[in-house]
């Protein structure tokens, strides 16, 4: 068998099957399709993306009141799905696995960093009263329902831009 472009022999476990025809490996320049083609500029624009998204998702988390342990897994999954539309958006509809990790890693970083915010904020409410190192330790105390809330948006996440 040979290239259909270059004319070179080609053994059978080397070809390249093309919608053209048989190439060798030089000839065929395998490329990501441009939907998973994600450069550095991409790359950042989605950790920007996601962990702004995550932040501001994560202060309005903590103003709905107090809810059961399905109703956090379900406001998880709603998380997950809009820190990755952000993601998705900024990034010009770009999907890889690069950008699921970028998206849960902004998750697991931005959401405790929104539990900081909230509680500066509710310090700011009521006159720094407690002291800020009390305030920091209960922010990133994490109990199981918030454990399970991060792995249910991080779930979510990585399966809609995989």
């Amino acid at each position: 068998m040979r290239c259909g472009r270059c004319d070179r022999p080609i053994c059978p476990r080397c070809l390249i099957q093309t919608p053209v025809g048989a190439r060798c490996r030089s000839c065929a320049q395998m490329r990501p399709l441009p939907m998973y083609d994600v450069n550095p500029r991409y790359a950042l624009r989605a950790g920007l993306a996601g962990l702004g998204s995550a932040l501001v998702g994560g202060v309005v988390i903590h103003f709905i009141p107090g809810f059961g342990l399905i109703m956090q897994l379900l406001v998880g999954a709603f998380y997950g799905y809009a820190v990755s539309g952000a993601v998705s958006a900024a990034t010009n509809r770009k999907r890889g696995t690069m950008l699921c990790w970028i998206t849960v890693a902004a998750i697991l970083i931005g959401y405790p960093l929104s539990r900081v915010a909230f509680v500066a904020l509710a310090l700011a409410q009521q006159g720094a009263g407690m002291r800020f190192g009390r305030a920091l330790a209960a922010a990133f105390s994490a109990d199981l329902g918030t454990l399970l809330f991060l792995v249910v948006a991080a779930v979510v996440a990585y399966q809609r831009l995989r």
